[in-house]
C-alpha cells in the first residue's frame, strides 16, 4: 500500500492556496486509488510531497533499505497547477514502491558483490562475442548500499552466487531511479544459476554498469534489486518511464502470482553516486527540512 504525507510546516503562512490545490489534487487521486492512504506522520509515509516557491512540488521516496530512514527527493518537479501530471507521478510512485518492496517469503539463497571492473586483456567471453571483465578492487557492497563513482571511464559489475544445490534462474536485474521513479532492466530474459555456481559481470548478457549525475546533481540514489525463482517462470516486469516527461507514461504491472509461486530469493540494495571526491549518501544526503 502506498502512504502519502504533504510537508506542511515550511508551507503553512507562506502558500495556503498553494497548500490547498495540492491537497485537492491528491484527495481526487486516491479516489480511484483505493491502495494508498494519507498520513500526516512524515516518518511512517512512502512519498512525500513538499511546496517550495508556492507553487513548485517536490517528490520524495522513502524505503527501508535508506540510512537513517531518510527520504530521497526526486530531480524533477511538478507545478501544482498541473493536475495531470501529479497523478501521472504518483501512478508512478505507486507502482515504484509496491515492486521495489516485493520480497521473498524464505531468506536469501544466494550472495551478491558489486565490484569496479575492468576489461580482461587476456581475451572475450566464453561466447566469443562480447569482451569479458574482471574485477579491480574489494567488494563495494556494505551494509546494501554500495557507493559508485559517476564517470564514463568508470564501469561496474555484479557478481551472483548460488549458495544451494539447485539450479536457479536470475529475472532481469531491475534498476529504480529515485531520480525520475522509472524502473529500467537488464538482461531482457531469465539467466540460469548453476547450482554453487556464479554468473557474474559482462556474462550471460549482463552488461557493465556506468552512472551519471544530471545537471545540477552532486548526487542521486537509486535500487537495483534482483529476483531469483526455483523455474525458468515469466514474470511481467515492473517498467515505466519517466513520469515527468511530456511523454504518455509506459507501464508495466508485476503480477505477483507466477512469482511467488516460485520465488526464492530477493536482494534489495541502493546505489550511492557520487562524483569524485563528492558527499555520500551517509553523510549529505538530500532530505527534507524537519
Amino acid at each position: 500500500m502506498l502512504s502519502i504525507c504533504i510537508s506542511k510546516h515550511d508551507v503553512a503562512g507562506e502558500a495556503p492556496e498553494a497548500l490547498t490545490a495540492l491537497e485537492t489534487q491528491v484527495q481526487q487521486w486516491m479516489q480511484s486509488n483505493v491502495n494508498s492512504i494519507y498520513l500526516e506522520d512524515e516518518a511512517g509515509a512512502n512519498v512525500h510531497l513538499r511546496i517550495e516557491d508556492e507553487n513548485t512540488i517536490f517528490i520524495g521516496i522513502r524505503h527501508p533499505c535508506l540510512p537513517k530512514s531518510r527520504a530521497v527527493e526526486s530531480y524533477h518537479t511538478v507545478d501544482v497547477a498541473n493536475s495531470e501530471t501529479i497523478h501521472d507521478v504518483l501512478d508512478s510512485a505507486i507502482t515504484f514502491i509496491r515492486s521495489l518492496s516485493i520480497n521473498a517469503p524464505e531468506g536469501p539463497q544466494f550472495t551478491v558483490e558489486f565490484f569496479k571492473i575492468v576489461k580482461n586483456q587476456d581475451g572475450k567471453s566464453k561466447d566469443d562475442t562480447q569482451c569479458s571483465f574482471k574485477p579491480e578492487g574489494p567488494n563495494l557492497l556494505c551494509d546494501g548500499i554500495v557507493k559508485v563513482t559517476t564517470s564514463k571511464e568508470v564501469s561496474y559489475g555484479i557478481n551472483i552466487r548460488n549458495a544451494t544445490d539447485k539450479n536457479l534462474y536470475c529475472h532481469p536485474i531491475l534498476y529504480y531511479d529515485c531520480g525520475d521513479l522509472s524502473v529500467e532492466s537488464q538482461p531482457q530474459r531469465e539467466v540460469e544459476l548453476p547450482a554453487n555456481g556464479i554468473l557474474g559481470f559482462a556474462q550471460s548478457g549482463y552488461i557493465p554498469w556506468q552512472f551519471y549525475l544530471r545537471d545540477g546533481q552532486t548526487t542521486d540514489t537509486g535500487f537495483i534489486k534482483i529476483f531469483v525463482t526455483s523455474s525458468p517462470v515469466t514474470v511481467p516486469e515492473t517498467l515505466q518511464e519517466n513520469p515527468f516527461a511530456k511523454f504518455d507514461v509506459k507501464r508495466d504491472g508485476l503480477s505477483k502470482g507466477a512469482l511467488y509461486d516460485s520465488l526464492v530469493a530477493t536482494i534489495t540494495f541502493v546505489v550511492d553516486q557520487i562524483p569524485p571526491d563528492g558527499c555520500t549518501l551517509q553523510d549529505e544526503l538530500p532530505v527534507f527540512a524537519s
